[in-house]
């Protein structure tokens, strides 16, 4: 992976993904017994739903292929090691909607990565994940 300018991430400010935190296929020490009791954690939200079905299909699968979606400022292409990522393509819409025109909605872009590469900020919320990919040897 080539060495990326951090200058060209302003869109991000000041909430930045950690990546030091359980990863999405074995969140257990995140969110402990979400495999068990779910409605500890549940939001009651449709994006909830979709992140716990990622997040039950992909148990002790680290090379399971997980779609990530982003809500993006317009000209952004790419989804980039660091960002915060959801495996909820409701969850990520929502975020880029504008409060008053929906015209100035943002755009939402996705990619496929493999389980592994999504790691929780602490377990604060089942859906936001942090997506770093692992470096080439």
């Amino acid at each position: 992976m080539p060495d990326l300018n951090p200058d060209q991430f302003d869109y991000r400010m000041q909430h930045q993904a950690d990546s030091g935190g359980a990863q999405l296929h074995d969140p257990e020490e995140a969110y402990p017994d979400i495999h068990q009791h779910p409605e500890y954690y549940h939001h009651g939200t449709k994006a909830y739903d979709e992140s716990l079905r990622v997040l039950r299909s992909v148990k002790g699968k680290p090379d399971a292929q997980v779609s990530i979606y982003r809500a993006v400022p317009h000209g952004v292409k790419d989804i980039n090691p660091g960002d915060w990522v959801s495996t909820s393509k409701t969850y990520a819409t929502q975020h880029g909607m504008h409060a008053d025109d929906p015209k100035k909605d943002l755009p939402v872009i996705t990619r496929k990565v493999p389980a592994k590469h999504l790691r929780t900020d602490g377990g604060n919320d089942v859906n936001e994940w942090g997506y770093f990919p692992e470096r080439e040897r």
